[in-house]
């Protein structure tokens, strides 16, 4: 069977006027046929970070908006290019490969029907952001490689603990994607994109 490769689009990057050309240049660069495509938060969840502060909302209820925004960018990569498909489960995303497409994960229906039946805990807080929950998605699909579209380099020799400290990614990443064969980070930002592993 090809492998699966979840590919993390950061929320930093939903800024770009060219998104959607360089998220496929980029999926070429890894060169995969069967990618799944999870969107990160950005703009949309730091609007529930607000709404947090403001009514008290509590880690729970924040963590399931939060899973509800990374829905509402999945919709908008899925505008930006005609053909690119929105999946929430196993059976919809093969459909979309078979035809050749993008499968582009809408996380709050996968994470609702499989959470549940998952030994792969996601945290539910908000230092597991859309890193993570692109990780636990790598984790739980299963995926043969999970790689981070993201607005900076990965620093020369740096792992993902090492980025966490940075502020690059989540600091729960690193302990979830532990076990997930391959990682890699491409600076969306930069031309060409390179693929570099972690």
């Amino acid at each position: 069977m090809r492998p699966v490769v979840v590919i993390k689009v950061s929320g930093s990057l939903f800024d770009l006027p060219d998104l959607a050309t360089r998220v496929t240049r980029a999926i070429d660069a890894v060169g995969a046929s069967r990618s799944l495509l999870v969107p990160g938060g950005g703009s949309a969840a730091d609007v529930v970070r607000r709404w947090d502060v403001n009514h008290e909302l509590g880690e729970e209820r924040a963590h399931r908006l939060a899973i509800r925004a990374l829905d509402l960018n999945a919709a908008l990569l899925c505008e930006l290019i005609v053909g690119w498909r929105m999946v929430a489960t196993r059976p919809e995303a093969e459909v979309a490969w078979q035809r050749q497409s993008t499968a582009i994960l809408t996380p709050h229906e996968f994470a609702v029907c499989n959470e549940p039946e998952s030994d792969v805990v996601l945290p539910h807080h908000w230092n597991a952001t859309s890193d993570s929950v692109a990780a636990w998605v790598a984790r739980v699909w299963p995926a043969d490689e999970l790689v981070l579209l993201k607005s900076t380099d990965l620093p020369d020799g740096a792992d993902l603990n090492t980025a966490a400290r940075a502020g690059l990614v989540d600091p729960v990443l690193g302990s979830l994607a532990a076990s997930i064969a391959r990682v890699g980070w491409i600076n969306l930002r930069r031309a060409p994109h390179e693929l570099v592993r972690v």
